[in-house]
């Protein structure tokens, strides 16, 4: 939907630099109760619990997802499109693709 209103893009930018912040946090507080669970030897406690193995499986998800999406973007950007193709111009022995000519 805020695609739809936003023309500039400043607000879907907005909205993605806030889900990197929450995604950072989250991982952090996660990683805080990791580190207390192996402090205080309860690490088959922490990893029996169902929303542990959730929040660690989002966590690998999402950042499997904004990886391929800034390698899509890296590779959108690399991209280079020719002005001409030598097929086109016009049909000989170097051109076979080319099988009619046109005016």
């Amino acid at each position: 939907p805020i695609y739809l209103y936003d023309n500039t893009g400043t607000g879907r930018l907005v909205l993605e630099y806030l889900c990197i912040a929450l995604f950072i946090i989250d991982g952090l507080l996660e990683f805080k109760q990791a580190v207390i669970a192996v402090k205080m030897f309860r690490v088959a406690t922490y990893l029996s619990d169902p929303f542990n193995l959730i929040d660690w499986s989002q966590f690998g998800l999402m950042g499997a997802c904004w990886g391929l999406w800034f390698r899509q973007i890296r590779l959108n950007n690399d991209l280079v499109m020719p002005s001409g193709f030598g097929v086109l111009k016009s049909f000989s022995v170097e051109n076979p693709a080319r099988l009619f000519l046109t005016n």
